[in-house]
């Protein structure tokens, strides 16, 4: 199941402000630790928009990219955008 930035976004404050332990958290939520600590990971170098589906299907021989750097939480993220939407993102 894919989940939308806004829904990773929650499920990450959740994590963070439970009382139960992470793993605890997740179970009870349901989802593997591996895929929230990807999330996580991408939250923290890269703010919100390390929570985009990067996976969208890309047509390169259409590709227009505009580079844009941004500043995030541990430092500097380069966003190559296609369209608008975020589709990567790397410390």
């Amino acid at each position: 199941m894919r989940y939308a930035a806004s829904e990773k976004l929650e499920i990450i404050r959740q994590v963070k402000g439970s009382h139960l332990s992470v793993r605890q958290t997740l179970a009870k939520l349901g989802i593997p630790r591996t895929t929230f600590y990807r999330w996580y990971d991408r939250y923290r170098q890269c703010g919100e928009a390390g929570l985009q589906d990067w996976r969208a299907p890309i047509v390169w021989s259409s590709l227009i990219v505009s580079a844009l750097w941004v500043s995030g939480p541990s430092g500097r993220c380069f966003l190559a955008q296609v369209g608008g939407s975020p589709m990567h993102c790397a410390a």
